[in-house]
């Protein structure tokens, strides 16, 4: 029994300083180019994205509606083709997109006028609209961000990271 307890006390005190070592944190991945790497962090070791999400909701909504619908169209088409759990959560989030897109962009009301300062303060009013928790746009896409542990706000600058935002 002696011999027992001795061998138990001493794998013990081999095994208590291996346990008590911190462990060594990662290294920093690099920034890399947000098409090349993994923007919706399905792949480990991604770099941050947070560079590249702005907060400006103006800004987002600007990308909204400068998306092209043919090309929101066609990313839905390609999640809607795949049928895999993911997929159909951006399909969703991109049927919010095109909805609030083609709603927003005037393509069926024809040209701005010119002064256009209550349209202005209109398309702020939808703004408002369509960014509130319960609009079509974030109820779309908060469950595709969930999934990859985004907010919607980050998510749809992902999605929309190509859309150059170009001041008025």
């Amino acid at each position: 029994m002696r011999a027992f307890l001795i061998a138990v006390a001493a794998i013990a005190a081999l095994a208590a300083p291996a346990a008590a070592q911190p462990k060594k944190p990662a290294a920093p991945v690099p920034a890399t180019n947000l098409l090349v790497c993994d923007p919706l962090k399905l792949l480990p070791g991604c770099a941050s994205i947070a560079g590249s999400v702005t907060s400006n909701l103006g800004d987002l909504w600007q990308k909204i509606i400068a998306a092209s619908g043919p090309d929101l169209a066609y990313a839905k088409a390609m999640a809607d083709a795949a049928a895999t759990p993911g997929s159909k959560l951006r399909s969703a989030c991109y049927a919010a997109i095109i909805l609030v897109n083609s709603q927003t962009s005037g393509a069926n009301l024809g040209a701005m006028p010119n002064p256009n300062v209550i349209t202005q303060a209109e398309q702020a009013a939808e703004l408002i609209d369509s960014l509130q928790p319960t609009s079509a746009v974030i109820a779309g896409c908060a469950p595709a961000a969930n999934a990859v542990a985004l907010s919607v706000t980050q998510l749809l600058n992902i999605l929309l990271a190509a859309v150059a935002v170009v001041p008025k």
